[in-house]
């Protein structure tokens, strides 16, 4: 790893310039609008197809940082050394390496360091926690109108989004660092624990479900935000009969996919019917 690593400072910027230049082409300002979109939720929901469509309007600029990775120049090479892990929090040991996690956080807050200077709006997609939410408080207090996503699809909907999402990263060059067959329990549990404490920073949030339906909104005000409330409900919701029909088509797809006992196994155990299940609301007594 030494051949690699770390990279200079000024290798690290000329990186961060070309990404820039290439996320704010065709892209205009507007310094005395300033606002800054989360579009945050659990892995496989959905999150960077709903910011680039959020990311279209002209003065918005989409920050991706799973994007970054495409752009560290021995990205390939790494791959090799850091193989696809079928499962675990991080899903590959490539997004537990100090420099490369370095690495994307300085292009991150290098990024949004510039873009805020020049006055551009910016749509954010990630996965909940601490920090980003402390990011989209420092956001509003710097003068952006700051709104908070969350997008919340149905357990089996989700499982079958990680597990196509994982098969399909076999067909690319550089793959998804975070792209796993199953979310471990901890997970959740943070989540849900981090849902709380963005409801303490009083920011406006909006709930949607994978079609972008608005199923909550608090602006912010009220005294208790159920924002998590409805998270969770639409997270545990049965499914419809139409929903199970399309969702057993892409179990079937997905079983020709599979390559390995492991993996089939995870395919034919896809809980498509919707039932509660080890993560249900009678089982977590904080997942509401």
């Amino acid at each position: 790893m030494d051949d690699f690593f770390p990279l200079s400072e000024d290798e690290q910027l000329k990186i961060f310039n070309r990404i820039y230049q290439e996320i704010t082409k065709g892209k205009t300002p507007d310094i005395k609008n300033l606002q800054c979109q989360l579009i945050l939720g659990l892995p496989g929901s959905g999150k960077s197809t709903f910011a680039q469509k959020q990311s279209q309007e002209i003065s918005f600029v989409h920050l991706d940082s799973d994007a970054f990775l495409n752009y560290h120049p021995v990205i390939k090479t790494l791959m090799q050394i850091y193989p696809q892990r079928l499962n675990g929090k991080d899903s590959s040991s490539l997004a537990e390496d100090p420099e490369i996690y370095q690495f994307v956080e300085n292009a991150f807050y290098y990024l949004d360091d510039r873009l805020e200077r020049k006055g551009y709006s910016i749509v954010v997609d990630a996965l909940l926690g601490g920090e980003i939410v402390d990011y989209a408080s420092e956001k509003a207090m710097a003068g952006y109108k700051t709104d908070v996503t969350l997008i919340s699809v149905p357990k089996p909907i989700l499982d079958c989004n990680i597990v196509e999402r994982f098969f399909n990263n076999r067909k690319q060059e550089v793959y998804h660092p975070r792209a796993v067959l199953r979310l471990p329990p901890e997970l959740l549990k943070d989540f849900d624990l981090d849902l709380d404490y963005l409801a303490e920073k009083q920011l406006p949030i909006t709930v949607r479900n994978g079609d972008g339906k608005i199923l909550y909104q608090d602006n912010g005000q009220t005294e208790e935000c159920q924002a998590a409330e409805f998270f969770w409900q639409e997270y545990h919701r049965e499914l419809s009969t139409k929903e199970k029909i399309e969702l057993n088509k892409r179990q079937y797809r997905l079983m020709a996919q599979a390559q390995t006992p492991y993996e089939r196994a995870v395919v034919r155990g896809l809980n498509l019917d919707g039932a509660k299940n080890i993560y249900s609301a009678n089982n977590h007594g904080q997942f509401r």
